[in-house]
């Protein structure tokens, strides 16, 4: 098990609303995010972190209203830290298309549920999936 350290930024406030269009295509094959809450929480880990065997990956959805074209979601299931140290099941969700992609670091963090006043600054994430870490000099790499 793996516990990796982040801070919240801002993201480009989308996620509410597109999220309200994926969700319920996504959850015809995996139901557990279907009352998930339409928004996520955006993590810059101190660590750079590569999902390649994520809990699950999406059928391409066509989900946008300006465009045909097909998206891919993965979904990792981790744990995020509430204060008093009360851990809740949540998931990593990556969106191939999103610009969040183009760093390591950066990921959303979607919740089962919409939890009042949660969005600290410094946040955990645990990962109970088995992880490869590669040291390089002054970045860990976590594989997952």
């Amino acid at each position: 098990m793996r516990v990796l350290q982040g801070k919240t930024f801002q993201g480009l406030g989308v996620a509410g609303e597109t999220l309200k269009r994926q969700l319920p295509l996504i959850a015809r094959r995996f139901p557990e995010i279907g009352g998930a809450w339409p928004g996520t929480i955006n993590v810059e880990l101190r660590q750079s972190l590569v999902v390649t065997h994520p809990s699950h990956r999406s059928e391409p959805v066509s989900w946008r209203k300006d465009s045909d074209a097909p998206e891919v979601f993965d979904f990792l299931r981790i744990e995020f830290a509430l204060p008093e140290d009360l851990w809740i099941p949540a998931w990593l969700y990556i969106a191939h298309n999103s610009p969040h992609r183009q760093s390591l670091k950066r990921h959303e963090i979607l919740l089962p549920e919409h939890i009042p006043g949660v969005d600290p600054e410094d946040i955990l994430i645990r990962i109970s999936q088995p992880c490869t870490v590669i040291d390089y000099a002054d970045n860990p790499l976590y594989i997952v």
